[in-house]
């Protein structure tokens, strides 16, 4: 959570501070921290979910890309602009992605609130990974001192991104079909005075659908 908002602020004081995007250019001290930061937060998460059984080959993929297109272009010495231009679009649904969890944790899981951030971090996501973050590949693709590496990696990991946003339609419909039933059994959504949980259980609303967690 820390590294994501730590990129997510970096990045976007870079895309309004600086948004070079000049190809060769040689890599700064602003760059570096953010590359160099989420590196070391891809491994010692690798690690850390290997350690407690709960890697999964889409996160060890992912992490892969990412650490070896962030080390090749240490190598490199150039064109962190370019993959620096990533970073604040990655993260950019961070907020929403964390803030669903804090809502169920203190029981807000049927509120207004909850279902507005639902939608809100859906389509954020839809527009950051089908278009935002591919869209970026022009500058690497275009410019010929571009680590090969990161032109095959960087695609592939957009791909992959289209593979996870092609299951959020159902989590929006899922969603969707949760606050009809809510309505049909005469409960009222409130913004910030939740439905008691042990009573959408009771009625299987929820917390027994896919993506309900």
């Amino acid at each position: 959570m820390y590294n994501g908002y730590l990129a997510f602020f970096l990045g976007l004081y870079w895309y309004f501070a600086t948004n070079d995007r000049t190809c060769s250019k040689k890599i700064d001290t602003i760059e570096l921290i953010m590359l160099a930061s989420t590196a070391a937060h891809f491994t010692w998460d690798l690690i850390y979910m290997k350690y407690h059984g709960i890697l999964e080959m889409g996160n060890l993929i992912h992490h892969m890309m990412g650490i070896s297109s962030y080390y090749m272009t240490f190598y490199q010495q150039m064109n962190a602009n370019l993959l620096v231009l990533n970073l604040f679009p990655a993260e950019f649904t961070n907020f929403n992605m964390h803030f669903r969890e804090v809502l169920k944790r203190i029981g807000w899981r049927y509120t207004w609130t909850y279902y507005v951030n639902e939608y809100l971090y859906s389509y954020l996501y839809i527009i950051c990974r089908v278009f935002w973050i591919p869209a970026i590949y022009y500058w690497m693709i275009t410019c010929d001192t571009t680590n090969p590496a990161v032109n095959i990696i960087y695609p592939l990991h957009s791909i992959m991104g289209w593979y996870y946003v092609s299951m959020l339609p159902k989590m929006i419909r899922v969603r969707t079909r949760e606050i009809k039933q809510i309505k049909e059994h005469k409960f009222e959504l409130k913004w910030f005075d939740p439905i008691n949980v042990e009573k959408m259980k009771e009625l299987k609303i929820g917390l027994f659908e896919p993506y309900s967690n």
